[in-house]
């Protein structure tokens, strides 16, 4: 792609004050077609709490004053992202300029049981925004149907690092478990009551407090809050497979550790819902679950213990198609094409 001047890009980021999952590396390639600048907000992970999330809307409310310095701003933050479409929707597009595209990662848990009205406002609110990108395809239709979103709403897979996450050995005999959101933990509790093989799971510290007078019942379990990355890609690399199971939830979340898993070539069996539905080709490059049905989790387990060519062969398609589809420059030149093309 040629283009004779490269348009400036004001890149919103959002990281939690405790996880790495929001990182500056994979947005480095945005650099080949822009003049890339790129900001940080710093924000709890419980963005339900207004005191909590104040110091990101001024932090938003101070990059307003040299927003026009660009030509387009990208903000993944549900904050930025909200303040900056609703000053701009109100003031008009002479007074904030830049083509706004929004990475969708939140809207729907907040709105999606809102009523005719508020869906109405939320469209006033986000109507001067180009293009939101969503990492499932149920929250494009959630914005076109639900929402009357009029602007373009596009599915983009979530980006993975596959160089950083890359395949290891699954030499350890354990089963492993990661995540926070919508994770039905206590069906996993139930399972390790039922087979050998040791269940890691690493989660919250909320959640662990939740489940710690189960867990300490059953003795093949291990529950691990909060731990680094470095460990956390040591323990996926070395698990016969992964499990990934989820409560009956209408939104999407769980991409990022399914993709990871995936790119670090293991066999994933998981919940199908519209936050998986996009990645996993059932007994393909993974194996499909439904939510909090318990016999079909444990046949599933059995299956592949019982089977470990089935867990090579899962893995390795995982890997390709993690390489193929999920990979940040395949995925950050996607979002490349699509900005230019709005020129």
């Amino acid at each position: 792609m040629k283009i004779n001047k490269k348009p400036s890009l004001l890149l919103i980021l959002c990281k939690s004050n405790y996880d790495n999952l929001i990182e500056t590396k994979p947005w480095n390639g945005l650099n080949e077609f822009f003049l890339t600048n790129i900001h940080i907000f710093k924000l709890p992970r419980d963005g339900s709490d207004f005191k909590k999330i104040f110091p990101a809307f001024l932090q938003t409310l101070n990059i307003i004053f040299k927003i026009n310095n660009y030509d387009f701003v990208i903000t993944t933050s549900t904050v930025g992202g909200l303040t900056i479409a609703f000053l701009q929707s109100i003031l008009g597009k002479k007074f904030i300029k830049p083509k706004h595209l929004m990475i969708d990662v939140a809207t729907i848990r907040f709105f999606n049981k809102s009523g005719k009205l508020l869906c109405k406002m939320v469209n006033f609110i986000f109507s001067s925004v180009e293009i939101i990108l969503c990492y499932a395809r149920n929250t494009v239709t959630f914005w076109k149907e639900k929402i009357k979103f009029n602007n373009d709403c596009i599915f983009i897979p979530l980006m993975v690092d596959t160089e950083l996450y890359f395949s290891g050995k699954n030499d350890k005999d354990y089963i492993i478990s990661v995540g926070r959101v919508g994770r039905d933990f206590d069906i996993l509790i139930n399972l390790a009551k039922e087979i050998k093989t040791k269940i890691i799971i690493i989660g919250s510290k909320k959640d662990y407090l939740l489940l710690k007078p189960e867990i300490d019942k059953v003795k093949n379990i291990e529950y691990l809050v909060e731990i680094n990355k470095e460990k956390y890609i040591e323990l996926v690399q070395g698990a016969r497979f992964v499990v990934l199971p989820f409560k009956k939830i209408n939104f999407d979340c769980g991409q990022t550790v399914l993709t990871q898993s995936m790119s670090m070539g293991k066999a994933v069996i998981v919940t199908r819902f519209v936050g998986t539905e996009d990645y996993v080709i059932n007994n393909e490059d993974g194996i499909f679950v439904e939510a909090q049905d318990y016999s079909m989790l444990k046949e599933k387990t059995n299956y592949l213990l019982q089977n470990p060519s089935e867990i090579k062969r899962l893995g390795l398609n995982a890997r390709k198609k993690a390489v193929k589809l999920f990979d940040q420059q395949v995925v950050i030149k996607k979002i490349a094409d699509i900005m230019l093309n709005l020129q």
